[in-house]
């Protein structure tokens, strides 16, 4: 099951056909579960993206010897 926005997208297998089941009318075309994976990969490929950035930075941060005080580590 893949989540687009607020569309559920349910996949069923049958034999070498695969029905797709969206707002409660099936279908054997596969154009929905394509954009709900490209949705997916999408997403997935900018979360990625995001935690490289915080990744960089912060070893930019520790290679500038920036330590953070130990007031600001506890919550």
């Amino acid at each position: 099951m893949f989540e687009t926005h607020s569309i559920t997208t349910r996949i069923k297998l049958r034999g070498n056909r695969i029905y797709t089941k969206r707002n409660g009318l099936q279908q054997s075309n596969l154009i929905p579960l394509y954009n709900a994976l490209i949705h997916k990969i999408l997403q997935l490929e900018c979360q990625k993206r995001n935690l490289e950035r915080k990744l960089i930075y912060n070893q930019q941060e520790s290679w500038m010897g920036k330590v953070m005080p130990t007031e600001q580590m506890l919550p």
